[in-house]
Parts: C-alpha cells; sequence; structure tokens
C-alpha cells in the first residue's frame, strides 16, 4: 500500500536520467548550447514536471483508503502513533483515519474560489467533519486530569458494573443530517448483563475495540443542552455565556449530536479478539451478550452523561432578538443548517466520498430580520479551502454588499467626498485671476450626496482628463489571491490647474496631489490584525510652470483644502469586528477566528475558520510585496506564485471636470 497523499506531496523527487535510452534526436550532441538546454530539459522533467504528476497522483499505481475503519482492522485510529510534539492539538496531519478532507485531488484555487455561489444568503459557515474530529480531540486531551469535569471523555465508570478508558471519538456525515461516530475503547471492565441484570459471575475484559452508532444533528437552543447544575456551572464559565448570555436581545443556538436516539450500527464496529478467546460454545454464546452488553451502557448511559455536558455541541451561534442600532453583518436573525455535497452520502457509500466530495455542514444566516431565501443551499462548488498543508476547519462567507460594499467601500466614500475638489468661485481682480474651491463635502448641492464608488471594467485602463479641477480615487482589491493576507490597495489623485490667454500672453499651471496606502488584513495565530502599510499624508506636486503674478498658488490651493491626513478610521473601526476572537460562531463553546481572506470574482468574502490560537504566520507586506495593479488588464504577479495571475478588483470615483474659462 502507498503513502497517504500528504505524504507523498511534500517528498522529494528522486528520478534520475537514463542516458542509454535517451537520445537528442537530430541535434549535435557536443554543441555548448544544445548541452545547456539539454541540461536544463532534463533538470525541468526531472524535478518541477515528475513533481507536479506526483501533486495530482499520477504516479499512483495503487491505492487503499485507511480511513474506513473496516477496510482494514489494524488501520483503524491509533492517536498513540500520531506525533503531538510542539503541537497538542492542532498540527493532526497524519491522522487520515476517519478525519475527512484528506483530499487526493489537485483543485485548482480560482475555481474553488470563484464557482462557489451563496444564493442570497447573507452568511454562509462550512463545518468540515475535521473541525469535528478535532473538537473530540482537542476536548479529549483537555480532559486527561483526573479530577476535570470531563473526564468522562477519556475514562468513565457506571456504579460497578462498567469501567473503560477511550480514544478520541471520530465521526463522517451523511446527507440527511446524520452522522456516524466512533467511540474507541482502549481498554474496558464489565459485567455482562441477562435480561438487562448484570450477572456477577461473567466479568469481562476487553482491549481496542470501536463501535459505530448513527446520530441525528439538531438544531437546539443552548441552555436547552441539559438542566443539571453541573451543566449551568459550566454554560456560565464559557467564552459563549460571557459573550452573549444572559441578554435579553439575543439567544443562542447550537447544532448538536442527538445522542439521545443513537442507533448501533454493527457492519462499521470491530470487536477486537472476541472470538479469539475460546472455542467452546458456552464462550461463543456469551460473545453475543458481552457486545450488546457495551453497547447498552455506551447508549442508556455514556451518550447521554456526554450530551449532559455539552460534549456534544459541534457549533454555537448567537441570534439577534430584537432589531438594535449596534447591529451589523455578523449579527445573524435567523440560522439553519444542513449537510452539503455534491452527491447524496449514506451509510452503503460514505468510504467512497474522499476529498473534496466530502460532505460539510453549511450554516446559513440572515441579518436585519431577512427571511431565508431556500431552505437549503443548491451545490456549486467545494466550499471548503485550503491556503496550507494543513487542515481546513471549515469557512465562513459573506455576500458583496454585506462585506465589501459595507466594510469597505462604504467606509471609504468620506474620502471621495473630502479630496474631490469643486470650483465655485473665480474673477480677475486687477492683473491676478482667483479661484474660490471647496470640497464635495462642504458644497452645498453636492454635501448631501454620497461620492460613490464605481466598479471600473477591467482593460479600461486609466483616463485621461482635460478638465483643470478632478479627482481620482481608487480602490484595488485582489481577486481570490492566495496569499494569507487580503491586501487592500488604496490611492488617490487630485489634479488642479488654471490657464489664461490673451492677446499679449498666456500662460497655465497645475497642482497635483497624491496619496497611496495598503490595507492589509492579516491572519496571525490570535485571528486576524488590520493594519494600514504606507503614508496618509498627501504630497503636494507642481510638475508644470506657474505663471508669478498671475495665477493664484495652485499648491497652497490643494494643501488648504485637503485633508492633512486622509482618515480610514470608518472603515477600520469596520473590520475591527473581524479581529480577533470570532464572537458570532464557536466551535462547540470554544471561540473561533477567521484567517486567510480572500474575495471571489462575485465580490463575496471568504475567510478560513480556526479555533483560536491557532494561525497561519503572518504576512507583512514587504517592498516586492505589491507589484503595479495599474495595468491595462489588471493583473498582477503575487510573491510566491510563479507565473499566477491574480485578477483585481478597480473601484473609482467619478472624476469631477470642471474648466473655468475667462474672457478678456
Amino acid at each position: 500500500m502507498v503513502s497517504s497523499p500528504a505524504a507523498r506531496s511534500t517528498r522529494r523527487v528522486t528520478a534520475r536520467l537514463c542516458p542509454a535510452h535517451s537520445t537528442h534526436g537530430d541535434l549535435d550532441g557536443h554543441d555548448e548550447s544544445v548541452q545547456i538546454w539539454w541540461t536544463r530539459i532534463v533538470e525541468f522533467f526531472s524535478t518541477e514536471y515528475l513533481g507536479m504528476m506526483g501533486a495530482v497522483n499520477l504516479n499512483v499505481i495503487y491505492f487503499s483508503d485507511s480511513r474506513s475503519p473496516i477496510a482494514a482492522p489494524g488501520s483503524i485510529p491509533c492517536y498513540d502513533d500520531v506525533d503531538d510534539e510542539d503541537d497538542e492539538f492542532f498540527d493532526f496531519e497524519d491522522e487520515n483515519v476517519i478525519n475527512g478532507d484528506s483530499s487526493p485531488v489537485l483543485v485548482e484555487w480560482a475555481e474553488t474560489i470563484n464557482d462557489c455561489h451563496i444564493f442570497g444568503f447573507d452568511q454562509v459557515v462550512t463545518i468540515s467533519q475535521s473541525t469535528i474530529n478535532r473538537l473530540f480531540r482537542y476536548l479529549w486531551i483537555a480532559a486527561q486530569g483526573q479530577k476535570h469535569r470531563d473526564h468522562a471523555i477519556v475514562e468513565w465508570q457506571y456504579e460497578d458494573l462498567f469501567s473503560a478508558r477511550f480514544r478520541p471519538a471520530t465521526m463522517r456525515l451523511l446527507s440527511n443530517e446524520r452522522a456516524i461516530i466512533w467511540l474507541y475503547l482502549e481498554h474496558g471492565d464489565f459485567e455482562v448483563l441477562s435480561d438487562q441484570s448484570p450477572r456477577s459471575d461473567s466479568k469481562y475484559h476487553v482491549d481496542g475495540w470501536h463501535l459505530a452508532f448513527e446520530v441525528a444533528l439538531k438544531k437546539v437552543p443552548l441552555p436547552e443542552v441539559g438542566d443539571s447544575e453541573f451543566w449551568i456551572t459550566k454554560y456560565k464559565e464559557t467564552s459563549v455565556y460571557r459573550a452573549h448570555g444572559g441578554r435579553e436581545d439575543r439567544g443562542l443556538e447550537c447544532i448538536v449530536l442527538d445522542f439521545a436516539d443513537a442507533e448501533f450500527i454493527y457492519q462499521f464496529s470491530n470487536f477486537a479478539g472476541l472470538f479469539q478467546q475460546s472455542r467452546d460454545q458456552t464462550h461463543m454464546a456469551s460473545s453475543g451478550n458481552q457486545v450488546r452488553t457495551v453497547i447498552n451502557y455506551l447508549q442508556r448511559h455514556y451518550l447521554p452523561r456526554l450530551a449532559q455536558s455539552g460534549l456534544n455541541i459541534i457549533h454555537t451561534v448567537p441570534i439577534r432578538k430584537v432589531e438594535t442600532s449596534l447591529m451589523s453583518v455578523e449579527s445573524l436573525t435567523t440560522m439553519h443548517f444542513h449537510v452539503y455535497s455534491a452527491s447524496t452520502i449514506t451509510l452503503e457509500n460514505w468510504s467512497h466520498a474522499s476529498g473534496s466530495a466530502e460532505p460539510v455542514i453549511v450554516v446559513l444566516g440572515m441579518i436585519q430580520f431577512r427571511p431565508l431565501p431556500a431552505p437549503c443551499l443548491p451545490y456549486s462548488s467545494s466550499l471548503t479551502i485550503r491556503v496550507s498543508k494543513k487542515i481546513s476547519y471549515g469557512t465562513i462567507r459573506f455576500t458583496r454588499s454585506a462585506f465589501l460594499d459595507r466594510c469597505i467601500l462604504n467606509g471609504l466614500i468620506q474620502i471621495n467626498s473630502h479630496t474631490t475638489l469643486i470650483p465655485i468661485f473665480s474673477s480677475i481682480v486687477g492683473p491676478r485671476l482667483t479661484l474660490e474651491l471647496n470640497t464635495w463635502a462642504e458644497n452645498k448641492w453636492k454635501g448631501t450626496q454620497e461620492c460613490e464608488w464605481k466598479e471600473s471594467l477591467e482593460h479600461a485602463g486609466l483616463m485621461n482628463y482635460s478638465a483643470t479641477c478632478s479627482t481620482c480615487n481608487v480602490v484595488e482589491i485582489p481577486i481570490a489571491a492566495r496569499k494569507r493576507s487580503l491586501d487592500i490597495r488604496i490611492s488617490g489623485e487630485t489634479h488642479l490647474g488654471m490657464s489664461f490667454n490673451s492677446q499679449v500672453r498666456s500662460g497655465s499651471a497645475e497642482a497635483i496631489a497624491k496619496w497611496s496606502a495598503v490595507i492589509s488584513i492579516q491572519s496571525e495565530p490570535d485571528g486576524l490584525v488590520v493594519k494600514v502599510i504606507g503614508d496618509l499624508t498627501p504630497t503636494i506636486e507642481a510638475p508644470g510652470p506657474t505663471i508669478l503674478g498671475t495665477l493664484p498658488d495652485l499648491r497652497q490651493k490643494l494643501y488648504d483644502h485637503l485633508p492633512k491626513t486622509i482618515d480610514l478610521s470608518q472603515v477600520l473601526d469596520e473590520l475591527k469586528a473581524f479581529e480577533g476572537a470570532w464572537h458570532y460562531g464557536y466551535l462547540g463553546l470554544r471561540p473561533y477566528c477567521l484567517a486567510n481572506p480572500v474575495i471571489n470574482d462575485k465580490g463575496d468574502a471568504i475567510f478560513e475558520l480556526r479555533p483560536q490560537g491557532e494561525g497561519s504566520t503572518s504576512v507583512t507586506l514587504s517592498n516586492g510585496g505589491m507589484n503595479s495593479m495599474n495595468g491595462s488588464k489588471g493583473h498582477t504577479f503575487r510573491p510566491g506564485q510563479l507565473s499566477s495571475l491574480c485578477e483585481i478588483y478597480h473601484f473609482r470615483t467619478h472624476a469631477l471636470n470642471a474648466d473655468v474659462v475667462f474672457l478678456a
């Protein structure tokens, strides 16, 4: 059996040329230039080309999917084999058994990002199978201490009748809002039941059993998860309660695994050593009782115990009940969920759904009390994206109107109104021409209107204006950029010019103010961080000649009317909600944070979800990190992406043209 795809992708290509079976064709092998090109061709095929072949698994002769626990009894999850060094929870890449999202297929990044449609939903959250399995593992690691209140997920005892030590549970999703969950008994001791009563003379010990159960996924109010004093105390100590608990204007809804109606699935279970202890009929007859006994303890007592502790909670969402002035694009008023996949996943075919075909949970949300546009999200493409080789915990998507328009462009509108100049008065005083200006915001006719951004079509290029007063502000947003930060470049240029012509002489003057900066939304371990890179102070220059004594000092005019510093406070305030912990969705009861933001070609924003504390290494914009994006094709080269073109969204203001004509 070959190694896993993840291991193969990082292996160095070791191909070597066989000169005896190679030929130059009609070329002279002794020619120096031929030798140079031959060497380059060999290097390309032996490294780059064969590496690409391996990346899409075209080098695989045979592959067995060991994620299925029934594929081979020895291939069930063995967590002791996993290297947890330097990572107690997060870097569990080598676990490919019932983990999900271990894709053997290379999916084009831009295709994954751009082909996804969210069909009118304001917000779409994706929860991958890996997310849930990581949650189980995190809870198991956190509860190792004997006195930990959730220690039952590690060790559990029911009276003197049953005791067991468990490994982390795993699960796989099914299309009918159900899932398969595996419980792994590292070892256990129990008394066999006979007619629902224990028999003290029949004690057994087991090792390495794993039992499969089919459970439903349900949406329930968080307070209804449990009513015990133990649960209430635990709930009030969580991040969820500190942020949203006890509020009359909102409630908390969560997606849970319904352990109350768990159905045992024999064909996906394994009872190691059950039939190897003895061959006599008495023991064979008791084997069925052993299995039924363990199932009874787990179904009737253990799984309900986990549910009472809230250990079956997958995702928690705060839902606004009443409208307030502080509601934002993150505040959901309606939430629904379902299992999303390209094809129907059932008990019969779940083990064949691998890679990008695996199902995910989608959480559909609406804001401002708008109704859901549909009961479910139609399939368009895989919703799981992966920036690095680590697993993806899922994503969160916002519509263009919710994030790009509201948080970015609307927040930058005030820049347009304060940098667009309008001539309001001109006259001749003696030998001098005078000019009075005000900004769009100060103008009594324009001040009540918004100076909006308009999308600039690609290939249109920059327009040249002959007007004497014009402003052009530009916002450039990369589309589907495979980078760990979203770098939004904003720039502006205000041109002011005057000219005169008489029978005696003529002349002209102009002044230009320029500014440029980058709003960089970067991924750091504790969440997103928004940084402004660049100088927000306009630079004013006068490239043309000035006729002293006749024309006013246009540089001074720009200095007097333009803001001393471009104010980005409004857009930065909007983006602060996305920094740090994400308080609008929780992994179980643990806060997420956002990472690796990207905008697709429809303007929708997509973020990866990660448990807070894990994130990508932050990417700082270097001198080479932002190439010119003003080319006519609207493309730029991204660092580290050789020959990979990234499209750019261009937004511009309406350039104001104002000609001032004087007649002698």
